[in-house]
C-alpha cells in the first residue's frame, strides 16, 4: 500500500512534465505563425510604399549619410504658380513669307532636284572601270611568267638570285624608275615683304603619265534643257518605288483627280519608269515600268466609272510615278 502513493505522485510527475513540454510544443507554433504573419504583413505594407529595392536602398543611404541629402526634397521653383497655358505660346506673332515668294522658293526647290535627277541620270553609275595596266609593267609580268617576248626567247620563270656582284640597290632603284615621268620640284620665288604673289591665269597643265589616258581639264558642261527643270503638267500619282503599285497617296491622288473629271474631258495620263541612266538596258526597263503605271492608273480611273474612250496612255523613261492632265470637256 505504502508503493501506490509513490507510484501516483510518479505518474502525476510525469503527467505534469508532458503537459508542460506540449505547452512549450504550442507556444513555439504559436510564435512561428506570428512571426510569418509579421514577414507577410511588412512585405504587404512595402507594397504600398510606391518604391522599390533600389529607392529603398538609396533612402537607407541617405539616412545613413545624414545631412541635408537626408533630409525632405525641395520643392521645385514655380511649383505654387498656376500651369502655363501651351497653346497661346508663342505670344508674338510669326511672320511668314508671302504667297509669292514661297512660290518662287517651292520652283527653285523643284528645279533643283530636277536637275539632281537629271545628271545622277545622265552620269550613271559611279563605279569606274579599272586602269589598264602601263605597257612596261605588262611585259615585265610577261617576263617573269615565263612567255616569249618580241625576240622570240622565253624568259626564265624564276627571279635572279642575289649575289654579292649584283647591282647596287640604289642602280635597280634607277632602273625601275626609268618608265615614271620626271618630277618637277617646285620652287618658289624669292618674296619681300608686302608683296602680293603673282597668280597665274590658267592652272598648270596634267602630268603625263606613259600607257594612262588623263581625261582633258577643260571640258565643259552643256547647260541642261529647260524641259528637264520643270515638273511635268498634271496630278501627280505615286507608286512604290520600282514598281507599278500604288501606295496609299497614290490612291488618294486618283480619288482626288475622279472628283475633278467632267463627262466628256479626256484624261492624258503619262507613266515615269524611273530611269537610271541613258543606257539602253536602263531605258528599256524604265520604259517597260512606265508603260505598266499607266496601265494600272487607266485601269483604276475605269474602275471608278470614267469610260476608255476618255482615257489617253503615253509613257516616258525620265521621271517618277505618273501625271493626269484633265482636258476638254
Amino acid at each position: 500500500m505504502r508503493i501506490m502513493p509513490d507510484v501516483v505522485r510518479l505518474l502525476s510527475g510525469h503527467a505534469l512534465g508532458l503537459a508542460g513540454k506540449g505547452r512549450d510544443v504550442r507556444m513555439s507554433e504559436a510564435m512561428m505563425r506570428l512571426r510569418f504573419c509579421l514577414v507577410l504583413g511588412m512585405t504587404a505594407l512595402s507594397a504600398c510604399g510606391q518604391k522599390d529595392a533600389v529607392e529603398n536602398f538609396s533612402d537607407l543611404t541617405h539616412d545613413l549619410q545624414g545631412g541635408v541629402i537626408a533630409g525632405p526634397l525641395l520643392p521645385p521653383p514655380g511649383f505654387d504658380k498656376p500651369y502655363p497655358k501651351v497653346g497661346r505660346v508663342p505670344r508674338h506673332t510669326v511672320t511668314f513669307p508671302s504667297t509669292e515668294a514661297r512660290k518662287t522658293l517651292s520652283g527653285k526647290l523643284i528645279e533643283q532636284r530636277n536637275d539632281a535627277q537629271y545628271l545622277a541620270v545622265r552620269d550613271g553609275s559611279l563605279v569606274l572601270d579599272p586602269i589598264p595596266p602601263s605597257p612596261s609593267a605588262s611585259q615585265n609580268v610577261k617576263r617573269q611568267s615565263g612567255h616569249p617576248d618580241n625576240s622570240g626567247q622565253v624568259a626564265s620563270s624564276t627571279m635572279p638570285v642575289a649575289s654579292p656582284e649584283a647591282p647596287h640597290s640604289a642602280q635597280l632603284q634607277d632602273a625601275m624608275d626609268d618608265d615614271l615621268p620626271q618630277v618637277t620640284r617646285f620652287a618658289p620665288p624669292p618674296m619681300t615683304a608686302g608683296e602680293t604673289p603673282a597668280i597665274p591665269d590658267a592652272p598648270p597643265p596634267p602630268p603625263v603619265f606613259a600607257g594612262f589616258a588623263i581625261p582633258d581639264t577643260k571640258l565643259v558642261i552643256p547647260p541642261l534643257p529647260q524641259s528637264f527643270r520643270a515638273d511635268p503638267p498634271g496630278g501627280l500619282v505615286q507608286f512604290q518605288a520600282t514598281s507599278d503599285v500604288l501606295d496609299m497617296e497614290g490612291q488618294k491622288s486618283i480619288n482626288r483627280l475622279k472628283g475633278q473629271h467632267r463627262a466628256g474631258q479626256v484624261m492624258r495620263i503619262t507613266g515615269h519608269g524611273d530611269a537610271v541612266s541613258f543606257s539602253l538596258s536602263d531605258q528599256m526597263a524604265a520604259m517597260h515600268l512606265a508603260i505598266l503605271r499607266a496601265k494600272r492608273v487607266g485601269a483604276a480611273f475605269m474602275q471608278l466609272g470614267i469610260p476608255a474612250r476618255e482615257i489617253r496612255l503615253a509613257a516616258t523613261p525620265l521621271g517618277h510615278g505618273a501625271r493626269v492632265v484633265q482636258a476638254g470637256g
